[in-house]
């Protein structure tokens, strides 16, 4: 299964061809060059030293401050995170893990800034200056304690990807539309209980997802985001998938395991871009026969149902489909090994065809 987008601040900054990195190095001749910094973990030693020569510092572009996830948040950081306006070549900036119970205003006049980590802080609510970070294209504020977000943040008009998953809203603000640039929002384990209707303005969104939330039902403007490519709608309690689902034609990755679905739209093969599907640990009693339509789909994962057949379509994907089926108790005579499933629904589809035509013939006489 292709892993929901997790905030990796190493890999999403875009390196420089002949970046010099130093991870605690900070001898006299190298601050000019320097261009990333990862501060140490204990990193009591360098604090002053670091602070005191910050003025030298006149090409970095990427700084990493961040705390140890295992064991401790760098306590240096609120200190650290004050002093950096200095740093105007600044476009990356990982202060996750820091400490943090608030954003510092120093920060606000990093006008080259370009991805901002701050997740995994107590910050409980986003400042108004965050809007003087117009340069800003990734924003992650995960697990802050977030009660809402600020609608200083909706005036980022270049602001690509947005992570606020793991917070406490219940609900987001109209202003949320004005965000035309966004490709990827993640709002996961939110406490939400609808999605929103300005979400449905974003017109460039490629990935959202909503993992984790309490929200019965999608809306049937979800078809209204036709760039989208990945919905990750797992564990929210979903009592069935709106047909409108189905007129998503970039829709690659569709995953909605882990809800209490009974069934999916009919029109479910008009999907034909859908590379994987995920519907394991449902209720599914049974699969529309335009599964088999997917001429695309390589991965399918639906065990944990209450499947009592396959639709014999499906026989027409083989041999490039792999499918996940197991403990579907209400399945009969279904082979467990994967190329005698295809063979039996291949057979079974002869099988109906012609009954089929059987039929037909007596209907004439």
């Amino acid at each position: 299964m292709e892993s929901i987008r997790t905030h990796n601040t190493q890999t999403m900054y875009s390196n420089q061809e002949k970046e010099i990195k130093f991870e605690g190095d900070l001898s006299p001749k190298n601050l000019p060059l320097l261009t990333f910094y990862k501060f140490p973990e204990d990193g009591s030693k360098e604090l002053v030293f670091f602070l005191s020569k910050l003025d030298s510092l006149v090409n970095l572009r990427k700084l990493d401050l961040s705390g140890s996830f295992s064991s401790k948040p760098n306590e240096h950081g609120p200190l650290l995170v004050s002093k950096i306006s200095v740093l105007i070549k600044l476009e990356f900036l990982n202060c996750s893990h820091c400490d943090l119970q608030e954003l510092p205003s120093s920060l606000f006049e990093l006008k080259n800034l370009r991805i901002l980590d701050c997740s995994k802080n107590q910050l409980k609510s986003l400042p108004s200056d965050l809007e003087l970070l117009q340069a800003l294209e990734d924003f992650c504020c995960s697990n802050c304690d977030l009660q809402e977000l600020s609608s200083s943040l909706f005036e980022l008009k270049n602001l690509r990807i947005l992570d606020c998953s793991f917070n406490h809203f219940k609900y987001f603000p109209s202003d949320l539309g004005l965000l035309q640039a966004l490709e990827e929002f993640n709002c996961s384990n939110c406490y939400l209980q609808e999605l929103p209707s300005s979400l449905f303005e974003l017109k460039n969104l490629r990935i959202l997802n909503c993992c984790g939330n309490k929200l019965k039902s999608l809306p049937s403007d979800l078809c209204l985001l036709q760039a989208l490519e990945k919905l990750y709608c797992s564990d929210c309690d979903l009592q069935e998938l709106p047909s409108s689902l189905c007129e998503l034609k970039n829709l690659r990755i569709l995953d909605c395991h882990d809800n209490e679905l009974k069934s999916l739209p009919s029109d479910f093969g008009l999907l034909q871009n859908l590379k994987e599907f995920y519907c394991e640990n449902n209720q599914l009693e049974s699969l529309p026969f335009s599964l088999g339509n997917l001429s695309n789909l390589k991965t399918f994962y639906c065990n944990n149902n209450d499947l009592f057949s396959f639709p014999f379509s499906l026989s027409h994907l083989y041999p490039n489909l792999k499918i996940c089926y197991f403990n579907n108790p209400l399945l009969p005579e279904i082979p467990i090994d994967l190329e005698k499933l295809f063979i039996y629904l291949k057979e079974k589809a002869v099988e109906e065809f012609q009954n089929t035509r059987v039929k037909a013939a007596k209907k004439r006489t």
